[in-house]
């Protein structure tokens, strides 16, 4: 889950410095395609679910670490959460998932699409985060909301 197009950013992304037989040349070439729809109904068909509406999503599990006071399990499954949720808001964009490192400034560049305030949503999120705060669970849930708006005005759910 998550990281679904990761490494073809990758491959288009890069430089190349020695490619003798231009295979690595041809494998660029070969994907530089525009985005296809089927394969942002797939990411968001895996990825959505999971956030939040099938019994073992990540916010379950987020809930029951917190009531557990576990702040390690909870911190590896709001990582797990934010990986889905992100590649859900590439999907909705149709924008290749650049990986793991400065995610949220690459969704407020790139991203026209993307729920209001995250920013500041998800700077809270990982305050509470980061405490075990209860307040999390309604954090989430705004932020999750957010991305159902966006889904249902794409009538992508």
């Amino acid at each position: 889950m998550g990281y679904s197009t990761c490494f073809w950013q990758t491959v288009l992304d890069s430089q190349i410095l020695f490619d003798r037989k231009g295979w690595f040349a041809l494998l660029q070439n070969k994907y530089n395609v525009v985005y296809p729809e089927q394969l942002q109904q797939a990411i968001i068909a895996k990825n959505y679910p999971v956030l939040r509406d099938v019994i073992p999503s990540y916010y379950v599990q987020i809930k029951k670490a917190i009531d557990r006071r576990d702040l390690i399990s909870m911190n590896h499954r709001l990582a797990a959460l934010f990986a889905s949720y992100f590649d859900v808001l590439y999907a909705i964009n149709k924008v290749m998932n650049p990986g793991e490192k400065k995610v949220l400034g690459y969704v407020l560049e790139k991203c026209a699409k993307a729920p209001a305030n995250l920013q500041e949503k998800m700077d809270n999120i990982l305050q509470s985060a980061a405490t075990g705060d209860k307040i999390l669970l309604n954090q989430l849930d705004q932020l999750l909301d957010g991305s159902n708006e966006l889904l249902a005005a794409d009538k992508l759910l």
